[in-house]
């Protein structure tokens, strides 16, 4: 995965990775305000998880905590 390296951005995890969207993708298709690499996570199954329940810990987000607020910036 090019965004990635094919890496977990959190872990470091390349034996399965997921694509995860920071703003959820219905959402950003009403107003198509970031380009899909703009938008796009390359997390593992588990860290997909928690990213969407919220369940990250500081120390997890804080590893994708600019890109997630880059996004927000250019979505809202």
């Amino acid at each position: 995965m090019r965004i990635t390296g094919g890496k977990c951005n959190i872990c470091g995890e390349n034996r399965t990775l997921d694509v995860a969207h920071i703003i959820p993708k219905l959402e950003n298709r009403k107003t198509r305000r970031l380009e899909p690499t703009d938008n796009l996570l390359g997390l593992c199954p588990t860290h997909h998880r928690l990213f969407d329940e919220d369940k990250l810990t500081d120390e997890e987000f804080s590893k994708i905590e600019e890109k997630v607020r880059k996004a927000g910036e250019i979505y809202a």
